[in-house]
């Protein structure tokens, strides 16, 4: 049931002055001023509303230790509250939440008398990150702007992910020497987002934005940036907000991007998701290792994609950049991230899992494990180097996959062994990142091969249909089908589907 909206704003007001916190210290619970110019993290009540707002513009909201500890114990009140529904977040300025506080962080993990400071840091993070994800209560997270490390571990777990056109999304850790983390081994694996997109974006810490942000389903709905408010004030005036309700609310204010639409957004907005580029994604990406993937992608730029000419074009430039970004990356992290991701990929792996095994990673990073975490935030964030970082070793034959595992995966490792435990005891929850998003290509190929060239098979227009109705006429649903049909289906007997089971 939804409360008139005249009455919204002025209840809005009361409530807001009441639940607003200022940034005091953790456990002192003295009441002060609103300052929204000092106030790390602000925190709102409307009427079963809570929202937590990230307020610090002048770091892109990089979340640091003070921050984890004002959100941590708040959305625990909240998820235990009857007088609680929902709970928001958003980011003030141009990022939502840019990343974790890593610089801070190197400082201390490269001190021995400070670095159990920086592994309290990434398991108070991780923690933090399981209990968004485990909360009994609707989440929604507004990822407008730069969304990026500690800010996808903040949203990514949300039930109602909102992307907006300003959406800058990217775990860009291999750049820094360091792998993917925040749980974003689990996300980014193959059961869970569509082809090998995921090890593409762990092992390229590529930026993907806006609409196909929404669209490889890492958010639920994409809403236009104006707009953005009206959305929060309705969901706020929601006096029963349950799942259906907030599903349906934000739904009414998404953008519809029909498949002409997604035509003319062409490579700056769909750069991997779509087409030719898609088909050799998967193909490079999907190999065995991470040898594999340097050799399919110079095999591609030198034009051994099968296609036409100009799908020949398009496959060589991108091939060629990516093996350019690659090589900028850190080796060690190139392995570690790709040994991360395909260890995820089970069907019985959990988020804690991720969550855990990430936290053996980050300490190994921090303890001598290698040196190119310290290495790699010097160059990139403190000199602001646009070169190559001293990575050691600097080449992939340097180091063997096999000293990676003995390293940073062997619960006997010596740098993993005494990483610390999170508390995960809500281990048997299901995180289901795509019930609210766009039908995933595995849910299409379901479909489709429920009788894959047999006298059952499907129409494109029954496939879509289908989709549509079990989507509850989500919008985008329709575009995004229709070209995964395009280019994982063949046609016979003039209109039914039958899925290419050789890709």
């Amino acid at each position: 049931m939804r409360r008139p909206l005249a009455s919204a704003p002025t209840t809005r007001l009361i409530a807001v002055s009441r639940h607003m916190t200022t940034a005091s210290p953790p456990g002192d619970s003295s009441s002060a001023p609103d300052r929204r110019d000092n106030t790390p993290v602000l925190f709102e009540s409307a009427y079963s509303s809570r929202t937590f707002i990230l307020n610090q513009p002048k770091t892109l909201n990089a979340l640091d230790q003070g921050m984890i500890n004002l959100i941590s114990p708040k959305i625990k009140e909240w998820d235990n509250s009857n007088l609680c529904k929902m709970i928001i977040s958003k980011g003030i300025g141009r990022a939502y939440c840019a990343g974790g506080e890593v610089k801070t962080i190197v400082k201390y993990a490269a001190n021995e008398k400070t670095r159990q400071r920086a592994l309290d840091y990434f398991k108070s993070e991780f923690q933090l990150d399981y209990d968004l994800a485990t909360l009994q209560k609707p989440y929604i997270s507004v990822m407008e702007g730069i969304t990026m490390g500690g800010g996808v571990g903040l949203s990514a777990y949300a039930r109602f992910r909102i992307a907006t056109p300003s959406t800058l999304f990217a775990m860009p850790e291999t750049k820094i020497g360091y792998a993917p983390d925040v749980g974003t081994t689990y996300i980014l694996s193959r059961p869970r987002l569509d082809g090998e997109i995921g090890t593409y974006l762990a092992l390229t810490g590529e930026t993907i934005k806006g609409y196909e942000v929404f669209r490889l389903g890492l958010a639920t709905h994409y809403v236009d940036s104006s707009i953005i408010p009206s959305l929060l004030e309705r969901l706020g005036g929601l006096e029963e907000p349950h799942d259906k309700v907030i599903n349906e609310t934000i739904e009414e204010f998404s953008l519809d991007v029909d498949a002409e639409r997604e035509k003319e957004m062409g490579v700056d907005q769909l750069m991997i998701s779509t087409g030719a580029v898609r088909v050799a994604l998967d193909l490079a990406f999907g190999v065995k290792d991470i040898e594999g993937v340097f050799d399919t992608l110079r095999k591609f730029s030198n034009g051994a994609f099968s296609g036409n000419t100009e799908d020949k074009e398009k496959v060589s430039k991108w091939a060629k950049e990516t093996l350019e970004v690659l090589n900028m990356r850190s080796p060690t992290s190139l392995r570690v991230a790709f040994e991360a991701v395909r260890r995820a990929s089970r069907e019985d792996w959990r988020l804690s899992d991720s969550l855990q095994m990430e936290l053996g990673i980050a300490n190994a990073f921090c303890s001598g494990g290698s040196p190119d975490f310290i290495t790699g935030v010097t160059a990139v964030l403190f000199e602001k180097s646009k070169s190559r970082p001293n990575w050691s070793p600097s080449t992939l034959p340097e180091i063997s996959q096999s000293q990676i595992i003995s390293t940073f995966f062997d619960p006997t490792s010596p740098y993993v062994s005494n990483a610390p435990r999170l508390q995960t005891p809500r281990t048997s929850v299901q995180i289901s990142l795509s019930h609210y998003a766009l039908p995933t290509e595995s849910e299409i190929r379901a479909l489709v091969m429920s009788d894959n060239g047999g006298e059952n098979a499907l129409t494109r227009e029954e496939v879509v249909e289908r989709l549509e109705v079990n989507k509850s006429g989500k919008k985008g649903v329709r575009a995004k089908v229709g070209e995964v049909i395009d280019r994982q289906c063949e046609t016979f007997q003039g209109e039914y589907l039958r899925w290419k089971t050789w890709q």
